[in-house]
């Protein structure tokens, strides 16, 4: 229900910017993505009258407009689009960057009539004069197109939900870097650890599996020494996208600290991470770095522990812990090996 709404839509409240300015603080107080868009949809179902709310990201690699909420669109039973091309009116408005309406005309033309008259204002999201999304409001109903007076004070509207999407984007990208590793792009230790956690929290509630693979890189102390230290920064890069390139999405890759990397496979038992270990034993094998006018092939030593193994552990802790042993141990094994 709209306590301050514009009247039958004719005419305009002044309240209605009052009321938002009000609400403003507890758009930024949202820490995450979800609440904040329930936060901007509660708000626009309160202010503005209207059938449905939608929200869209304009997808940086082609443009297409990905939307990120759809509110009102499932109670009438129509499906929520995946994406949409630049085009419409919310294309346009993207494009032209400023809001537009659908006019009487347009309405008539679509073959909306009586009871089905569906207006629609599309607004850009623009932060920094670049527009990142796009706010659609749509009313059903006779005499009830969007009138100068909402367009702008929608406009004003999306101006604050940009500025928060923005924020809130900056927040979890600030996250992000201080959970990820600069050299390799995997998670460093700190990121890593949290995501394990996560990844056995919800195999305890679905009685799934977990395994970690722990890697060693060999002989990073040697190619440092004798080719500098960008040969070695090379060598960690091409190993982190190995392990990136053989394991699967929802998987966890983590740098623990110098040459010490870790995987985390969700859902997976032991014999599944040693059929990865191997893969991965492989593809390193076939790796190929140009250094110092020489070729480097990148060697390392993996460790498999599994919470499905006989007393095994389901702290993140205890299985990095069992499966630097069975790194170690594999270890021995290669030199007993060599040495015989």
């Amino acid at each position: 229900m709209n306590r301050f709404p514009f009247p039958d839509p004719s005419g305009f409240d002044l309240r209605a910017y009052e009321r938002l300015a009000d609400l403003l603080p507890r758009l930024l107080a949202e820490e995450t993505l979800d609440a904040l868009l329930d936060a901007i949809a509660d708000i626009v179902e309160e202010l503005v009258p209207c059938s449905a709310v939608l929200l869209y990201e304009v997808r940086e690699s082609d443009g297409a407009l990905v939307p990120l909420l759809a509110r009102g669109l499932v109670a009438r039973d129509e499906p929520v689009p995946l994406e949409l091309p630049r085009r419409g009116l919310q294309g346009l408005a993207i494009a032209s960057v400023r809001p537009l309406r659908s006019e009487p005309e347009q309405l008539w033309e679509a073959g909306q009539e009586g009871s089905a008259v569906e207006a629609t204002a599309a607004v850009p999201l623009v932060v920094r004069g670049q527009p990142i999304g796009c706010l659609a409001i749509r009313r059903r109903g006779v005499g009830r197109l969007f009138d100068d007076d909402e367009l702008r004070f929608i406009a004003r509207l999306s101006d604050v939900a940009a500025i928060t999407l923005d924020n809130a984007n900056a927040r979890t990208a600030l996250a992000e870097l201080a959970e990820t590793d600069a050299l390799t792009g995997v998670l460093n230790r700190r990121g890593f650890l949290t995501a394990f956690d996560r990844v056995l929290a919800q195999a305890e509630r679905d009685g799934a599996v977990t395994s970690v693979l722990t890697v060693d890189v060999d002989g990073l102390k040697t190619v440092n020494d004798r080719f500098g230290h960008p040969a070695g920064d090379a060598v960690l890069v091409s190993v982190a996208n190995t392990l990136r390139g053989r394991t699967r999405r929802g998987d966890v890759i983590g740098r623990l600290g110098g040459d010490e990397f870790a995987v985390v496979l969700a859902k997976a038992g032991a014999d599944e991470a040693t059929e990865v270990r191997l893969e991965l034993e492989e593809s390193l094998q076939q790796a190929r770095l140009e250094v110092g006018g020489g070729e480097l092939v990148p060697a390392a030593s993996f460790g498999v522990a599994s919470t499905g193994e006989p007393g095994a552990g389901a702290a993140a802790k205890d299985l990095l812990a069992r499966s630097d042993l069975d790194m170690y141990l594999r270890k021995k094994s290669r030199r007993r090996g060599s040495a015989g």
